[in-house]
């Protein structure tokens, strides 16, 4: 996949010497993308796990709503003072 986005890219020996730096990076980007991709499909569900020193130190977020109740459940009463 990356040598046919690479085949798109100007030959560097066509163009300015600042296209030529774009173009290294370019390539450097697409390396270290697939690099990354392919370390992350090894680790697998590994390389999402947190360190257990750090995941007591994290605060537990729920964004989506998991610990909440399911519609339709009964609520607690909760006893509420009048002044």
């Amino acid at each position: 996949m990356m040598e046919h986005l690479v085949r798109q890219l100007p030959h560097p020996e066509t163009t300015g010497p600042r296209t030529r730096e774009t173009w290294a990076f370019v390539v450097l980007a697409l390396a270290l993308g697939s690099l990354v991709a392919a370390v992350l499909s090894l680790l697998g569900s590994h390389a999402w796990a947190l360190p257990r020193w750090l995941d007591r130190a994290v605060p537990n977020v729920d964004i989506e709503g998991d610990s909440l109740p399911p519609r339709g459940a009964p609520r607690e009463k909760v006893a509420v003072r009048s002044c």
